[in-house]
């Protein structure tokens, strides 16, 4: 399982998993809450594996992040929680760059209605720092020439 996330408000807990029997990735959405009658499975099919979660509480949305494989580009897409529907999409990393695989770390600004995503090109040689807006989906991708270290957090100070 390479993607999931836990509301602990709400007690659902989605992940990205692959079902060998339809041969597709799906998102999939448990109720882990006491009350609850039952346990509810709402499963989408998806061409691509997801890299990251974020979730905004206020809109009871996703975004998550995709990429079929190093040479597709990155998607960014917003998915309504309970539904499982894509809301929206965007394309975040350049077509035809490949680009390293493993986990995209990416962070939220909820005050600038934004999330940053960091990517590294596939030989090392570029990092890409894609700012999206959150509600409009809007990206803007500063390419930078040389590997910056990208694991770490993006975090907003006074």
């Amino acid at each position: 399982m390479s993607g999931s996330y836990f509301n602990s408000q709400t007690q659902l807990f989605t992940y990205h998993a692959y079902d060998f029997k339809q041969s597709n990735n799906v998102l999939i959405t448990l109720d882990l809450s006491d009350n609850a009658k039952q346990i509810f499975i709402q499963s989408i099919h998806f061409d691509f594996n997801v890299y990251g979660f974020g979730y905004i509480q206020s809109d009871n949305y996703f975004i998550a992040l995709w990429q079929y494989s190093i040479i597709t580009p990155m998607i960014g897409i917003k998915i309504n929680q309970i539904t499982g529907k894509q809301i929206q999409n965007i394309t975040i990393t350049p077509n035809g760059q490949r680009i390293a695989e493993g986990y995209k770390p990416f962070s939220m600004d909820f005050q600038n209605r934004l999330f940053y995503v960091l990517s590294t090109a596939d030989d090392l040689s570029t990092t890409f720092i894609s700012k999206i807006n959150i509600d409009t989906m809007k990206v803007k991708t500063n390419k930078i020439k040389g590997n910056i270290n990208i694991d770490y957090i993006f975090f907003k100070t006074n």
